[in-house]
Order: structure tokens, then sequence, then C-alpha cells
């Protein structure tokens, strides 16, 4: 009998573990269809590899047990797996707290919990290793929608809502959908639809009257080559659109701006050029209604060179900003 065949039957027999947490050496016999003395070699091969099994009883009916912590996490939980489940939960438990992926973290806090050992590690990491919060949505009142849509998204079933669009201020209704992806942006949730051929973006906050079809047959989610989220938002500034294909975008900045702009990755293929001066010019490709965001952020430490219509969009906004600020302030 061969290694991997040997391998392909103790891996099942750590499935049957970890759902039930022991099994006896009979039984073990049973579910391989081999005989006592391989289904040994088995069980110890899996002790041998890391699994903490421990027998208890005598005789055939003496039992292979699990131990339960390990049980429950499925995992040997080291530093980086706790700094990745760390982070995980700083970036998304605040404002999915009530949801079912919430609750999926507080689970997680209790099994770690469970370990015994790595209590006071696991609260000091917390202290050590922080993300600092930013203004975030709160999703406390569409928990539901957030919940039939992870299954939606999970299972390729078509749905059905309600959107209210923020810039137009138009309501429409989407039917019958494929949600292709959920993305987290500025601490919001994000939709990515599909619909005969057209993709479209929707903030789940504003999405109402969600049906999922689960009496249609779901759709087949395309291979990677066909659809793939991050490439479809590559040369996007942000996640909103301005329909615009994307240009080459060149900001200067000044010596005050250089430490921070050149510190950024503003998007992956640009280019940096220090100047003599102290400052910097940083050259990418891009498009989106995000871009004019952080450039007023550097204030007058910046000017956009190119493209003309985004230097346009900047000018207008400083104008209409300064018009407010030439009153005089007990007037307002």
């Amino acid at each position: 009998m061969s290694e991997e065949e040997a391998w392909t039957r103790r891996l099942r027999l750590l499935q049957l573990l970890l759902r039930r947490g022991h099994i006896t050496t009979v039984q073990a016999t049973q579910v391989l269809g081999v005989d006592r003395r391989r289904a040994l070699e088995d069980l110890k091969a899996l002790e041998r590899h890391g699994v903490p099994l421990r027998r208890e009883g005598e005789g055939r009916l003496s039992e292979w047990v699990v131990e339960e912590a390990w049980r429950q996490v499925g995992m040997d939980i080291g530093l980086q797996e706790r700094l990745s489940l760390l982070f995980g939960r700083e970036l998304v438990e605040s404002f999915l707290r009530d949801t079912d992926i919430g609750d999926a973290f507080a689970r997680l806090d209790r099994q770690l919990e469970a370990m015994g050992d790595t209590v006071a590690s696991e609260r000091d990491l917390a202290r050590k290793f922080i993300y600092v919060r930013e203004p975030e949505k709160d999703y406390r009142d569409h928990k539901e929608t957030v919940q039939q849509l992870v299954e939606a998204v999970v299972q390729a079933r078509y749905v059905s809502f309600t959107y209210a669009r923020a810039r137009s201020q138009e309501t429409l209704r989407f039917k019958s959908v494929a949600p292709y992806t959920i993305a987290v942006y500025k601490r919001g949730l994000y939709l990515v639809s599909h619909k005969r051929g057209e993709t479209e973006l929707h903030a789940i906050e504003r999405i109402s009257d969600l049906v999922v079809h689960r009496e249609l047959d779901g759709f087949d989610y395309p291979r990677a080559g066909e659809y793939d989220p991050r490439r479809l938002l590559d040369s996007r500034f942000g996640l909103a659109s301005d329909g615009a294909a994307p240009e080459i975008v060149h900001l200067r900045f000044d010596a005050r701006g250089r430490p921070y702009a050149a510190a950024r990755r503003w998007m992956p293929d640009q280019e940096v050029i220090l100047r003599d001066d102290g400052g910097c010019d940083i050259i990418f490709q891009a498009s989106g209604l995000e871009l004019v965001d952080p450039i007023l952020r550097y204030g007058d430490m910046v000017e956009v060179i190119r493209p003309a219509s985004l230097r346009e969009r900047v000018r207008d906004m400083l104008t209409r900003a300064l018009a407010l600020y030439e009153r005089d302030g007990d007037d307002a």
C-alpha cells in the first residue's frame, strides 16, 4: 500500500476525530476498512505528526480522544496565526459586531481562551499590536441584509433588492442579479453584482427589501480568468467610478508634502520622482471620483499637473470652499 493511500486514509480518520472528538480502535477499523494493526498504525501516525491524542480505557473498547481545545480551533495557533486573527478582528469586528461574522470572532476568542496557556499572551497582543480606528459605518440596522448577502455570495444565489443611489437620489429595483463579491472599503461593506455582462457596485447600507432567490437554481460563479474583482478595480482609485477611462495622473508636491506623499502607495504602478528642490512628483494611471479627496488633504502642498479634468475638479472644489470662508464668520 502506497504512502499516498495511507495518508488519504489518515486524513479521513482525522476528519472523523475532529467531528466526534473520540474513536475506538474497533470503530477505526470499521470506518477505514483495515485490520486492527493498521488502524493502530494510522492513529499513532497522526499522534507523531502533532495531533494531540490520548488513549483512555483498556482493551478493544479503549478510546482515542483528541484534545478539546485543539479540536475546537482545528489547527495549531502560533504567533503568525494569532496576529492574523487579531488584525482581522480589529479591521471588521467593530462594525460587524452584531452579525454572524462578529459572532464568529467571539467564538474564536472563546476557543483561544480554552487553550489556557495562551490567554495572557492574547490579551497582551491586543495591546502590543493595534489598529487605530477610522470613521466607520454602522450595520446594526442592516444585520439581516448583511447575513443574507453573505449567504447568497457563498452559495452563488441570485438576489433582488431596492437600492437608493447617494448622488442622484434615485431609488432603483435590481432584479435577479448575481452577487459576486463583498468588499470591505473604508470601514464599510460594498457588493459587486453582475447581470447581463455588466457589473454594479452597491453600498450595502443603501440596500433594502433584499430577497435571496432560494427557489431558483444558483448561478455558476465565473472562473478566475473570467472575473477577478481586484483586476476590475486595479486602475480605479477607490471604488466610486466616474465612468471615464484611466488616465495618467501627475501630482506635484512641494518639500513640505514630500515626506508624507512619497511614503504612500497611491497606485501599484506609481512612479515617484524626487526633485532637487526637496519636493517630489508622483505619477500613476487611474480613474475614479475619489481621487479628489486625498489631494485636498494636502492643501497648498500639492498641485495637480494632469489630467486637466482632475485639475479642474480640484480647483472648482477649492473655489467653492474658499467662498464659504470669505463671508464674515459672525454671519454664518
